[in-house]
């Protein structure tokens, strides 16, 4: 994939294995398998790829993390990936960005909010978006450390600088020694992240 290609943000779908689903419609478009990834146990997720042409293509990947599915879209015209986009949140029934919110704020117990953060950030716009923001960075200061685990792999999704700081405090003083190796991994994502605009 080319650097310059555009990419929609992820669209989460209502189901881990959602790919006869998603299969049908992009056949309907005359889409084409161009890959399909089968993974080892314990490595990347399953993927199929289609292709409308070589300068615009589907992502399917079923995320375990997640419990869900998701699809992306790539391409060469920013335009067209963004109508694409769309024509695809509607067509496959994703979870708007409302209802992720939705989710979230009428979440009833600890797990569910840590379930709910966390397909928030895998379905976040790809740009910085205040709402997610406030309620991600909220849940990694959460009494809960089931919470801030949700809130931490929302982050490890959509990974905005604005976090950083927040993800160092944890690395170096929660109480949860397995949060704080999961920060430490996430600031290091940070750095990376710093490295590669300089």
């Amino acid at each position: 994939m080319n650097s310059k290609w555009a990419r929609s943000r992820r669209l989460l779908l209502r189901e881990l294995h959602a790919e006869a689903h998603v299969s049908a419609y992009v056949r309907e478009l005359g889409w084409k398998v161009h890959e399909v990834r089968r993974p080892y146990p314990g490595e990347e997720e399953y993927r199929v790829i289609w292709a409308a042409n070589p300068q615009l293509m589907l992502h399917y990947i079923e995320d375990e993390v997640a419990e869900r599915s998701f699809v992306f879209i790539i391409g060469a015209d920013a335009e067209l990936v963004s109508g694409s986009e769309s024509v695809f949140e509607r067509r496959l029934n994703a979870v708007t960005l409302d209802e992720l919110i939705d989710e979230v704020d009428s979440a009833s117990s600890l797990e569910q909010l840590s379930e709910a953060l966390l397909r928030a950030g895998v379905g976040a716009p790809r740009e910085f978006d205040e709402r997610f923001f406030s309620r991600i960075i909220n849940a990694l200061s959460h009494p809960s450390s089931e919470v801030r685990e949700g809130a931490l792999w929302a982050v490890t999704y959509s990974p905005w600088s604005q976090y950083r700081e927040r993800v160092l405090d944890i690395s170096r003083s929660d109480p949860e020694e397995e949060l704080r190796e999961m920060a430490n991994i996430v600031a290091e994502e940070f750095a990376e992240q710093e490295r590669g605009e300089q």
